[in-house]
């Protein structure tokens, strides 16, 4: 309960009653879709978030490579219709 974002933990529902831990409220759409769109609705302590800047050189080329060769063998199982059945 000591944790900065204890309030967005999922807790077991018998969780609240034993611990007299209130339950969340349900929110609105409009207010999920605002969370989502915001960087202090994101989990974490509340420290601000660190944007790097793009490294020197730019993107890095993808390299190029064969495509892996697989061959399929369908085996047929061996079962007792085979037998003799005189």
């Amino acid at each position: 309960m000591k944790l900065p974002d204890f309030d967005r933990m999922p807790l077991p529902e018998h969780f609240y009653a034993k611990y007299n831990i209130p339950k969340p409220k349900i929110q609105t759409l409009m207010e999920s879709i605002r969370l989502q769109s915001r960087t202090d609705g994101a989990p974490g302590d509340g420290r601000p978030i660190e944007i790097r800047k793009p490294a020197p050189g730019g993107v890095r080329p993808l390299i190029q490579v064969d495509a892996v060769k697989m061959e399929v063998l369908k085996k047929e199982d061996e079962t007792t219709e085979n037998t003799e059945s005189e």
